[in-house]
């Protein structure tokens, strides 16, 4: 109930209310969030398809084609899933509480951000390997706040909010 809640209010202030204060560009809050929501409970099948419904729903309200939005977040999480059986990362963000266990959250999540962000602008048509390559080095450059902003947050949100959620 709670992560609907929050969704919907993510997703109504990187579609509605940021563009009308700041203008029209890509906010970047609702795929953290929902990668966030997926990286502190991977193994939990509800999430992983609340997540999913979650993402045709943004896919929907932002105007993007089906399957957009889905096909790089499924590729960053099956990274995620295999990076998980060894590393065991998604136990070291949920219990460790501590100022360097939020640093080490906030980099992971910023890290798979990135990732896909990588699979966003790859997959985008048309589906030439160095222009998309120049277009993620200029999203790196030109959101490197927001990539440092909102996963931060997400991390204290997920870390010390929704610690038993």
């Amino acid at each position: 109930m709670l992560l609907g809640l929050l969704f919907i209010f993510f997703l109504l202030m990187e579609n509605l209310f940021l563009p009308a204060l700041l203008g029209p560009r890509f906010f970047y809050i609702v795929p953290v969030f929902l990668l966030t929501t997926v990286l502190y409970n991977p193994s939990s099948k509800t999430k992983v398809s609340l997540v999913l419904i979650f993402l045709l729903i943004t896919e929907i309200f932002s105007g993007h084609p089906i399957g957009a939005m889905l096909i790089p977040f499924i590729a960053t999480f099956t990274v995620y899933l295999i990076a998980n059986k060894y590393l065991n990362i998604s136990s070291n963000l949920r219990e460790n509480m501590s100022f360097s266990g939020v640093i080490m959250s906030f980099l992971i999540i910023a890290l798979f951000a990135y990732l896909y962000s990588f699979f966003f602008i790859i997959s985008r048509p048309p589906y030439d390997i160095l222009d998309s390559l120049v277009k993620f080095s200029l999203f790196f450059t030109r959101s490197i706040f927001q990539t440092i902003i909102w996963p931060l947050v997400f991390t204290l949100l997920f870390k010390y909010v929704l610690k038993n959620k």
